[in-house]
């Protein structure tokens, strides 16, 4: 009864890590779609991921300040 209990708790661990990573999957897809069909979309992603950049251009990059305990 216990090994059943514990098999059952396991498998609706294991569903909703499949359901997770199902939507993650449609994501990247969407996004692999969109990086085919739109080089503005690839231009920023490669900007924003890669930090690329034209040439003569300047990239600064921002970072947040962080919160003192």
């Amino acid at each position: 009864m216990i090994t059943q209990w514990e098999r059952k708790k396991e498998l609706q661990e294991l569903e909703t890590s499949k359901a997770y990573y199902e939507e993650e999957i449609k994501g990247t897809k969407k996004e692999l779609a969109d990086l085919e069909q739109d080089t503005r979309v690839l231009e920023k992603y490669a900007r924003e991921k890669f930090y690329l950049k034209r040439p003569n251009e300047d990239v600064f990059i921002v970072l947040e300040p962080t919160a003192k305990k």
